[in-house]
């Protein structure tokens, strides 16, 4: 066994594609705070080129200070003249092709880009042998990448496949990252058609034959948009990259990223209410419930023998027999005419656009009152969307649902009956959006995500025999392709569509302008004069609050100083200068002058022993305690979300495994 693997119990093992010409695997040490040195840290490299250079791609500081006062001063004005773009479009597309290139040949993105695909895995040490399991995190590190790497010829000079990630979206841009260069890029925009008859007055035929106008609109538009990707996309093109390195190019779009309705407009597949209503596979209408099944998938290939065998029928009702039975439209589907970029596996689950929407419905029986003042009475976390009534909050994406995932249970548990299949339906379904959303994903995880999605299925089973809930739709149906998903594409990071309307100017200044600044600040001497210290006064409190390097942790809720014997009055405080006298004297050991002691009262718990009408599987119930004790702030670990249990006795609490990934990896079941 190699020494490499015996330095660390724990590591990171990187196995790079044979033919990017790494033989060796990258180790990366997880119990030595010691960084290895050959883990090829993209960002690290890009950290010390942007310290020759921070102002790039300006040749100078000077220049670049320059533009900033002239984008910034050009803002007003492009205000102005916004009324005199009203009738005019600057620009109808980008070509894809020529940002491609840019971005490969840019050597500003050298450190960034990834030119080959990896295999990911966490080994731990067990005596001679080495246990190990797959990672999934980037797109690089799943299964897609590699398998299309395969297809290509071992030879000089070497092919690499560069994937690229389409956003599609109605009202604000779409992006895949919001600052820095190489970021997301607009390339066009997509007419939506408005049809100028009344919805109301037509009948099925008309329908039938706007939605299949538009559907055509669709992908004419993708076929200007895009064409400059067939060629090299089928034929490859040879160029010379940013690192000097001559490289053939094969590019791709392995990964859309658009919510359901321009899923089928993009894949022509039938909408949701047909009898094969997903984009991704044949699943029929009446298994959409079955998240544990086996159905065939939609693949390019297949598709097109469809496509084919309805236009070349002898009559109209065989064509439409043929393409009915498939969940196809009429349409020929330009993406087919592009390499690796097959449109039905690439249609990603986006879970920002809401999964939830149909699922819940718990405002009955009267109850609508108690549960938002139960909803409005949950503690604040940092991150976590506050209802002050929740009843009348207007659902624009998925991430209202998520906050209100995270508390509705503790909220409802007393208000429905006891063993409610719905607390336990809600239970079964909050632990999967919290998996989906974990950055890096293992295969220990993904056996547990399976677990929690056969038994989400097993709980809608039995809401519909109580409640007569329908599952049939299909966004349910959208939870059998995530574990797919994952091992294809790696973490649901890669594929979301995350809003953000940025000024392209203005955001390329703001990048370099936060680069410099870092730098400076790094650089620059932290320590303050003596004398402003004397100076401080109330403002002691607030300079406390502000996260200094080294730490962790940052104190919240500031408040006015005061003295001991004030603190002695408040409720819960009595002894308090005492036990403060005890603490200092036993944990501290700092020089007198030596700067302030954080310290902070840390209220603890003690398992309850209260039973709530419905106990789902995990759930944690605690009692205050009476008393309590003072820490020093920097053994703090992490904060935990603690949610009053309305309606039980005062003082207990559920601790909220669902409030972050990190406390659900620790306590959730």
């Amino acid at each position: 066994m190699s020494n490499r693997y015996q330095a660390s119990a724990t590591f990171i093992q990187v196995v790079h594609h044979p033919q990017s010409g790494k033989h060796d695997p990258v180790i990366i040490p997880l119990d030595s705070v010691t960084p290895s040195a050959d883990q090829g840290n993209h960002k690290a490299g890009l950290g010390s080129a942007l310290e020759i250079k921070l102002w790039v791609p300006f040749h100078n500081y000077a220049n670049f200070e320059y533009a900033e006062i002239v984008v910034r001063g050009l803002l007003n004005i492009e205000k102005t003249l916004q009324v005199a773009h009203a009738q005019y479009v600057q620009f109808q597309y980008r070509d894809p092709w020529k940002i491609y290139r840019n971005w490969i040949m840019d050597e500003t993105l050298v450190p960034l880009i990834l030119w080959n695909p990896c295999r990911k895995y966490y080994c731990r040490q067990n005596g001679r042998i080495v246990l190990k399991g797959r990672i999934y995190d980037e797109f690089n590190s799943a299964n897609k990448w590699w398998d299309v790497q395969e297809y290509f010829p071992q030879e000089e000079p070497p092919h690499c496949f560069l994937p690229i990630s389409l956003w599609l979206n109605k009202g604000n841009i779409t992006k895949r990252k919001c600052i820095g260069n190489g970021g997301g890029v607009l390339v066009g925009y997509m007419p939506i058609p408005l049809d100028p008859a009344n919805p109301s007055d037509q009948n099925t035929a008309d329908t039938i034959k706007w939605q299949c106008f538009k559907r055509e609109v669709y992908h004419k538009v993708a076929k200007v948009i895009f064409h400059s990707l067939r060629w090299p996309a089928h034929f490859r093109e040879a160029m010379a990259c940013g690192d000097k390195i001559g490289r053939v190019i094969h590019p791709g779009i392995p990964v859309k990223s658009v919510d359901g309705n321009k899923s089928c407009a993009l894949t022509a597949t039938c909408a949701a209410l047909a009898k094969f209503p997903c984009p991704k596979c044949l699943v029929c209408h009446d298994n959409l419930t079955k998240l544990c099944g086996n159905f065939q998938c939609r693949t390019t290939d297949n598709m097109e023998k469809v496509y084919k065998c309805s236009i070349t029928a002898s009559n109209k009702m065989e064509a439409e027999q043929i393409l009915q039975a498939h969940g196809l439209h009429a349409t020929k589907n330009f993406i087919w005419s592009l390499d690796h970029s097959d449109p039905y596996c690439s249609i990603s689950y986006d879970k920002l656009h809401s999964d939830d929407l149909g699922k819940w419905v718990l405002a009955e029986n009267g109850n609508k009152g108690h549960m938002a003042r139960n909803m409005r009475n949950v503690s604040r976390w940092p991150g976590l969307k506050h209802f002050m009534n929740v009843t009348t909050v207007k659902y624009a994406d998925g991430q209202v649902f998520y906050d209100i995932l995270k508390c509705i249970l503790h909220c409802i548990v007393q208000i429905l009956p006891r063993n409610s299949t719905l607390v336990h339906g809600i239970q079964a379904y909050a632990r999967y959006p919290l998996m989906i959303g974990l950055i890096c994903m293992t295969e220990g995880r993904t056996h547990r995500l399976k677990e929690y999605i056969t038994q989400y299925e097993q709980c809608c089973e039995h809401i519909s025999n109580n409640y007569e809930k329908d599952f049939h739709f299909s966004k349910q149906h959208t939870v059998y392709h995530m574990l797919t998903e994952i091992w294809q594409k790696g973490a649901t990071e890669n594929y979301d569509t995350r809003m953000a309307c940025i000024d392209k100017n203005q955001e390329a200044i703001t990048h370099i302008r936060m680069t410099v600044d870092n730098y400076d600040k790094a650089h620059h001497n932290n320590t303050e004069d003596q004398d402003l210290r004397d100076d401080a006064g109330s403002n002691d409190d607030q300079r406390l609050m502000q996260p200094t390097p080294g730490n962790h942790w940052m104190l919240g809720s500031p408040t006015n100083l005061t003295s001991l014997v004030v603190i002695e009055h408040c409720e819960g405080l009595k002894g308090f200068h005492k036990r403060l006298r005890s603490f200092l004297v036993s944990s501290c050991n700092v020089a007198v002058g030596d700067g302030p002691i954080i310290i902070r009262k840390y209220e603890y718990f003690k398992p309850s022993n209260g039973i709530p009408r419905t106990r789902w599987l995990g759930a944690l119930l605690y009692d205050e305690a009476r008393h309590f004790k003072l820490v020093m702030a920097g053994s703090l670990i992490r904060g935990a979300h603690m949610i009053e249990a309305f309606d039980l006795k005062e003082g207990r609490f559920y601790l909220s495994d669902l409030i972050d990934g990190d406390m659900f990896l620790h306590f959730g079941k």
